[in-house]
């Protein structure tokens, strides 16, 4: 698609049982390339896999302009911020 916007939720209900994880970000962006901005509870918790300092194998989105993670799980501050900032690596800020 060509979505230049996408915004799903800024708030994890409690009664949610499964949230997206960093492979469903992925996925997202690669299905939309063109998305300048992102909204969406993940649960970062949950790596399975993905090597924090080379996701996606040095595949990066350089289009993110925005990205709104709201409410996300996170235990390890430091991971994510590896994760997103080989990601996104023309990413100003995340919310």
């Amino acid at each position: 698609p060509k979505l230049k916007t996408l915004k799903l939720s800024y708030y994890r209900d409690s009664t949610m049982n499964a949230l997206p994880t960093f492979h469903g970000l992925i996925n997202v962006l690669g299905s939309c390339p063109d998305l300048v901005s992102l909204s969406l509870v993940i649960d970062a918790t949950q790596l399975d896999g993905i090597d924090v300092e080379s996701p996606e194998n040095g595949i990066y989105y350089d289009g993110l302009q925005e990205l709104d993670l709201g409410s996300s799980l996170i235990d390890s501050p430091l991971d994510v911020a590896l994760v997103l900032s080989s990601l996104f690596p023309n990413l100003p800020e995340v919310n």
